[in-house]
């Protein structure tokens, strides 16, 4: 039961982590775009929106940025 307990709260943990994070990101004055290996974007948040003039980048493969062959993805972040 401990182990349970534990493994419960450490899912919470890691839960608000998560959202603590999308958040800072979401807040960021920086563009951030994170792209799978095969192009895909997988998250962004609104300041990269504003760079790159769309209202919403979709989940096809992004034209200027070639797939990379490492990792499960990426992270490319820059001001304007």
């Amino acid at each position: 039961m401990a182990n349970e307990e534990l493994a419960r709260q450490r899912g919470i943990s890691l839960e608000n982590q998560s959202r603590i994070s999308q958040r800072v990101i979401e807040r960021m004055q920086d563009g951030v775009l994170v792209i799978d290996s095969a192009g895909r974007v997988r998250r962004h948040n609104p300041m990269v929106e504003t760079m790159l003039e769309q209202r919403r980048p979709t989940t096809r493969r992004c034209p200027n940025i070639p797939p990379t062959g490492s990792g499960p993805g990426r992270m490319v972040a820059g001001s304007g």
